[in-house]
Formats: C-alpha cells, sequence, structure tokens
C-alpha cells in the first residue's frame, strides 16, 4: 500500500535531517536522471549506492560512546523504514513512531547540539 512508501520517505527525510546528507548518493548527484537510472538498472541497483551509516555521514562526529551506540540505534530505526521490500518496512506510522519514541526514550537525555 501506499503507506509503506509513505514510511520509507519518512525514514529518506530523517536520515537527511540527522545527517545534512540524502540518503542515496546517485539521488545527490544525478537526480535528474532517476528516472532513466531505474528504467535501466533497475530499483534494487540503486541501493547498492547506499550511504555508510549515520555514523560516518555526520559532520559532527559522536563525542561518545554513548552518543555513538544512540545514532546506531537511530541508523537500524532508519534502515528498517527504508528496507527495499515493503514488507520488510515498519507495517504501520504508529510502528514507526513507536521505534522513534523508544529511541527518545533511551537517548533523549544526550545532547546532540554542534560544538560552536
Amino acid at each position: 500500500g501506499s503507506f509503506q512508501a509513505d514510511i520509507f520517505y519518512m525514514g529518506v527525510s530523517l536520515h537527511q535531517t540527522v545527517t545534512g546528507s540524502l540518503l542515496f548518493h546517485d539521488l545527490e548527484m544525478h537526480g535528474d536522471v532517476l528516472p532513466f537510472y531505474i528504467s535501466r538498472f533497475g530499483l534494487p541497483a540503486l541501493y547498492t549506492t547506499r550511504r555508510p551509516p549515520i555514523t560516518m555521514a555526520l559532520t559532527q562526529k559522536p563525542a561518545t560512546a554513548e552518543q555513538f551506540i544512540a545514532f546506531g540505534a537511530l541508523d537500524r530505526i532508519i534502515g528498517r523504514a527504508t528496507e527495499f521490500f515493503p514488507q520488510d518496512r515498519y507495517q504501520t506510522a504508529d510502528g514507526f513512531l513507536e521505534a522513534l519514541l523508544e529511541w527518545k526514550g533511551s537517548f533523549g537525555h544526550l545532547s546532540f547540539a554542534s560544538n560552536p
């Protein structure tokens, strides 16, 4: 259903919000030729260009082990939301929200602000 596409794009948007960069290299470098890319190589090929974990995409690297763990957990949430096969994604927006709220409950006490 279209709700799984919405969950996918919420995951893509969350990745971009957290890292400041797009989830896929080809969307960043060749966004205007994306329909050609998909028709020629198929959507699964797009997944081979996926960025490394969000901890590597951040400009401000995690300063503590707990921050690193927090970003790893957030990366797993984003990863599930953006799985290639819809049945592997969160099945409802509530499920996605529940995962994010659980993450907030575990790591909400941390400060992730950039240093001035």
